[in-house]
């Protein structure tokens, strides 16, 4: 009897706990996207997205591009609203920068509506703005 009665009070406590987090906790709680199209005089092919997800205990942030291939070797910064995020090189035509706050990293401040740019030999090549969702 002592078995079964650990066995419901272990259930009980469990329930318990699980039943406090929030659900916000177990999931994003903020989700932007963002769509890079080339800029006025950089080749139409290339293309490109950026990501911005954040929950209680973390935010991420990434930009991506491809068809890159004319600038191999050469260094893609990644702004922000103007400020600079990050840089990465352009290998094999594509370009990945990818950020997080966990473990003392920083992340850009991303909200709706701000802006995204990536810029080679200071011409931006690439820009977008987030916006909520996929």
């Amino acid at each position: 009897m002592n078995t079964l009665r650990r066995i419901l009070v272990m259930g009980a406590f469990a329930s318990l706990v699980l039943s406090s987090i929030p659900a916000e906790a177990k999931g994003p709680k903020l989700l932007l996207t963002a769509v890079l199209t080339p800029t006025a005089g950089s080749p139409a092919t290339l293309k490109g997205k950026g990501k911005f997800d954040q929950n209680p205990s973390r935010s991420n942030f990434s930009a991506e591009a491809e068809n890159l291939r004319a600038f191999n070797g050469q260094v893609a910064s990644v702004y922000v609203n103007g400020t600079l995020a990050g840089r990465t090189t352009v290998a094999l035509g594509r370009m990945k920068l990818e950020l997080t706050d966990e473990r003392g990293g920083s992340v850009p401040a991303v909200k709706e509506g701000s802006k995204i740019e990536i810029v080679v030999n200071l011409k931006t090549i690439l820009s977008g703005t987030f916006k909520v969702g996929k």
